[in-house]
């Protein structure tokens, strides 16, 4: 039907692509001219800085944040007092000083268009104190680390709180095998969601069917080349003391 282009009529929009989300939560760095993000939710929770709707780990929408620094967009996922990341990390930058030091697991490219991605601990640390061969002097924590602004890289108590969190709910952090789902629900829909990330040696990348994570936390027996990695295998949570020259997945925690 034909109309004349003063007249006034509805709009609906199309994608050009397949939706990522079911909600899009746009984040915000924390600063004091940050702008909220109003959502149409009598559960929304409220800091200082951002907003999020009620974590997917129990529901039935999606949230994401949206990394300002490259637009990569993640699902999180609230699990006790925690929020974490419910995808592993993938920024990369062409300025970065350690472009050497990470990996993409899937193609090879750089820029891993996406996909996922592997850091030694000095480029998961993101700090010059933190060169594969000696001790962090001198970090603070929460340490920030390469995630992104309002986030930073989980300490290992952070781990297992998290581990601790998840059991008290029976489950696990590996979603393939969760256990008892409703009927019609996914494993990816209650949180965390590790899936199998492959560890790099600085040349080549090996894989098997465990979720190794980077911790922020090094060991204390004395040997400064080495981190505690946390790692996920069927329904076991593990940490183990790793070379930090080794390349391992990066998951980030909202600062508190």
């Amino acid at each position: 039907l034909e109309s004349g282009k003063d007249n006034g009529f509805a709009v609906r929009c199309v994608t050009e692509s397949e939706p990522k989300l079911d909600v899009f939560v746009e984040y915000e760095p924390p600063s004091s001219s940050s702008r909220r993000v109003a959502l149409s939710s009598s559960s929304a929770k409220s800091s200082s800085s951002f907003v999020l709707k009620e974590s997917f780990v129990e529901g039935d929408k999606y949230n994401a944040f949206t990394d300002k620094r490259d637009g990569n967009v993640y699902r999180v996922a609230q699990i006790g007092p925690q929020v974490w990341m419910a995808e592993d990390l993938r920024y990369f930058s062409e300025d970065m000083e350690y472009p050497s030091h990470t990996v993409c697991t899937q193609t090879g490219d750089k820029k891993c268009e996406g996909k996922r991605r592997l850091y030694t601990f000095y480029a998961a640390m993101d700090d010059k104190r933190c060169q594969v061969d000696e001790y962090c002097w001198g970090i603070k924590f929460p340490h920030r680390g390469i995630c992104p602004e309002g986030w930073h890289l989980p300490e290992i108590d952070e781990w297992w709180a998290l581990s601790d969190n998840v059991k008290a709910k029976g489950g696990a952090l590996n979603s393939v095998f969760e256990v008892d789902l409703p009927k019609g629900r996914r494993a990816e829909d209650y949180g965390f969601s590790a899936f199998a990330t492959g560890e790099w040696n600085g040349q080549n990348t090996r894989y098997d069917d465990i979720a190794r994570y980077w911790t922020a936390t090094e060991t204390d027996n004395g040997d400064p080349r080495s981190a505690i990695e946390f790692y996920i295998s069927g329904i076991q949570s593990m940490s183990q003391s790793y070379l930090k020259s080794y390349g391992y997945a990066v998951r980030c925690v909202a600062d508190e």
